[in-house]
């Protein structure tokens, strides 16, 4: 693995744990044991670098995760996004809601403070947001999924609800906000 991507590894860890203003740089050279000369050689701030793990982070989740349910041609396109949402709320109830949405929760933290993560988020949900969009347009044209929105806007309502629910659990260790996208995500779906 390089050097930028073993400081990449340790500051999600860390800003998963912690958070973007609390991770301090010396704690993350430290998880990754490099010097501190090796970050300032591949990042010129913490911007910057937080705006690689973003990268890095949503790369990752879309390959091994996102892409193999939107992608899964054995199942509808309303199972597919059905799917992914209980897998992913299985996931948080594991984590007893500790974390919650890596890319929310750094919108949250830098959304007033930093307009280089405020791109950087905003560029990962306009690609999160379009590859629901294009699951719902396979659905619309094959009746499996309700036609009473435009895909866009569909998918832009689920994501928005999606990032909500996963802050409310969040905030409240709770399974109650996730049960409840999932009830009111698989009704507005049904064809």
């Amino acid at each position: 693995m390089s050097t930028d991507s073993i400081l990449s590894t340790a500051g999600l860890r860390k800003m998963r744990r912690t958070g973007y203003h609390a991770t301090g740089l010396q704690s993350i050279l430290d998880a990754a044991e490099l010097p501190k000369g090796s970050f300032y050689h591949f990042f010129g701030s913490k911007q910057a670098f937080a705006a690689r793990v973003l990268t890095d982070y949503f790369e990752e989740h879309k390959r091994e995760f996102l892409l193999p349910f939107l992608n899964d041609t054995t199942l509808t396109p309303r199972e597919r996004l059905i799917g992914y949402f209980q897998w992913a709320g299985s996931v948080m109830e594991k984590g007893k809601f500790r974390c919650g949405c890596f890319v929310g929760n750094i919108a949250l933290e830098t959304a007033d403070t930093s307009p280089v993560l405020q791109r950087k988020v905003r560029d990962i949900f306009a690609e999160w947001r379009s590859l629901f969009s294009d699951c719902i347009a396979d659905g619309q044209q094959t009746r499996n999924i309700s036609a009473f929105l435009p895909p866009e806007p569909f998918a832009e309502f689920l994501l928005s609800s999606w990032e909500g629910a996963l802050l409310r659990s969040k905030s409240d260790r709770s399974a109650v906000p996730l049960a409840s996208f999932l009830i009111v995500t698989e009704r507005l779906l049904a064809p």
